[in-house]
């Protein structure tokens, strides 16, 4: 008899569903209410008076910062990433699902603007700082370290 995998398992996705429902309905009763930010405190935070409006800025309706600064669903992408890890043992679906729910209570529902954004604030943007390159950079040669003794240990032995 074969193997079933952890994500086609039923009993896993009705005890992810069920744990999910919990952590959500105990969030839900947390008393936040958002601080909702003024215009008048856009316009200070904005670089440049006289900037032109790229299309991301017209997605995000001329302003490039949140309109809200804090909600307790700031906390359900890292929960899910979690549930999602510990019930699938897959952490590249639970970093996917994170980022997909993080994007969608970031920017809304519509699909389109949502990966637009999403795309360009949390890829592009971190992709394109130079200290995020030189943090990959450093990455990149730990792995290639990492993976490159192993073979030098046993061609020394052999």
């Amino acid at each position: 008899m074969e193997e079933i995998a952890y994500w086609r398992r039923p009993e896993r996705w009705l005890a992810f569903f069920l744990t999910l429902l919990g952590v959500c309905s105990f969030l839900a009763m947390v008393p936040v209410t958002p601080e909702q930010v003024t215009d008048e405190e856009i316009g200070a935070l904005e670089t440049s008076e006289g900037a032109i409006s790229t299309f991301v800025d017209q997605l995000r309706g001329g302003t490039d910062t949140p309109r809200f600064l804090g909600h307790w669903t700031s906390l359900a992408p890292p929960m899910l990433a979690v549930l999602v890890a510990l019930y699938f043992r897959s952490m590249v679906f639970a970093l996917l699902s994170a980022f997909c729910a993080g994007a969608f209570l970031s920017f809304g529902l519509n699909p389109l603007v949502v990966a637009t954004l999403a795309l360009h604030d949390f890829i592009w943007k971190s992709v394109s700082s130079t200290f995020s390159l030189y943090i990959f950079l450093f990455l990149f040669t730990l792995v290639g370290m990492c993976m490159s003794f192993p073979a030098m240990a046993v061609s020394a032995a052999l």
